[in-house]
C-alpha cells in the first residue's frame, strides 16, 4: 500500500495504483494501510492453507 497527499486529505493505493481510501489524517491513513497489508497477508496464508490440503485429497473419478 502506498500513501500520498490527497489535497488537505491522505490517500491509499493498493499496488496497482487504484484509490482505495481517503484519510483526514495522515496517522489514520498509516492505520488503514497497515491493517490492510496484514488482512491480505492471513488472507494469502488461508489460500495457501487451502490449496495444500486440497492436493492432499484423492483424486476424482470424471463422470461416468
Amino acid at each position: 500500500m502506498t500513501i500520498a497527499k490527497y489535497g488537505r486529505h491522505w490517500a491509499i493505493y493498493d499496488p496497482a495504483g487504484n484509490l482505495v481510501c481517503l484519510c483526514v489524517y495522515r496517522k489514520g491513513a498509516r492505520e488503514v494501510a497497515a491493517r490492510l497489508d496484514a488482512a491480505e497477508t492471513v488472507g494469502r496464508k488461508l489460500y495457501e492453507a487451502a490449496a495444500a490440503y486440497v492436493a492432499t485429497l484423492p483424486a476424482t473419478s470424471a463422470a461416468k
